[in-house]
């Protein structure tokens, strides 16, 4: 990895394709509506509790950016903020947020104060539970990826059948699932920031530090997979496994 001309650290368009370069190429995420994320929680909030629950919608904000918004509506630590993980800012997200929330504030009191904020997010849902939520807590997301203009200029002849061929081949197979480019930061400088703070010994907050490993733990994942992708054993076990 290294600082090419472009100013662009680390970028994931260079790893090698599960089954070759594909013939059609398209654009994902040119709007955040092209991108949906909706956090599936496995379980139903109490409906009674200390803390309130909020369903969140965001469009380009980090989580982290709406937990200290939510931190600042609430006056509250952004440590007391609970959340599941993080989603993704260049997309529609949906997830939950707790705030520590006395019972002897309604809802409706609660719901007057979300709403004073003007942004990139909004609640569609307050619940109350007993508990603040954790990290991991959720069963899992549902993805929704648009992809556009994959057809652009290809006649839907010659494009359609090696589309369809691709399909059956990945469901019968599977692929080579690389992290993103969103793991990394604007750039890929989140995995340069990180190697930086390892070798000074850099104290972090909570949140870089997590950030941080998660990036390197990406990246060495996406080397050791491409690897495999370019030996043609990526879905097979091999030693050291």
């Amino acid at each position: 990895m290294s600082n090419d001309p472009t100013g662009v650290y680390y970028s994931t368009g260079q790893l090698p394709y599960t089954y070759g370069k594909p013939a059609l190429v398209g654009a994902i995420r040119s709007r955040y509506e092209d991108f949906v994320v909706t956090e599936q929680l496995g379980f139903v909030p109490s409906g009674s509790g200390e803390h309130l629950w909020h369903w969140v919608e965001k469009r380009g904000l980090t989580s982290l950016q709406v937990r200290d918004e939510l931190a600042a509506l609430y006056n509250c630590a952004a440590r007391d903020i609970g959340m599941a993980g993080l989603k993704d800012k260049y997309a529609c997200t949906r997830q939950w947020f707790s705030v520590p929330v006395p019972q002897a504030h309604s809802i409706a009191n609660a719901g007057n104060v979300v709403e004073r904020q003007q942004g990139r997010w909004s609640v569609l849902d307050l619940q109350r539970h007993q508990k603040k939520l954790q990290r991991g807590a959720h069963r899992g997301n549902h993805f929704k990826l648009r992809v556009t203009g994959a057809l652009d200029g290809v006649p839907g002849e010659e494009a359609w059948p090696e589309f369809l061929q691709r399909v059956e081949r990945v469901k019968q197979q599977g692929f080579a699932n690389y992290f993103g480019d969103q793991r990394f930061g604007y750039q890929g400088k989140n995995i340069v920031k990180a190697e930086r703070a390892l070798r000074c010994r850099q104290r972090l907050s909570r949140d870089k530090k997590s950030l941080y490993i998660s990036a390197l733990r990406s990246f060495l994942y996406n080397e050791l997979l491409s690897l495999r992708v370019a030996d043609a054993n990526w879905c097979s076990y091999c030693d050291g496994d």
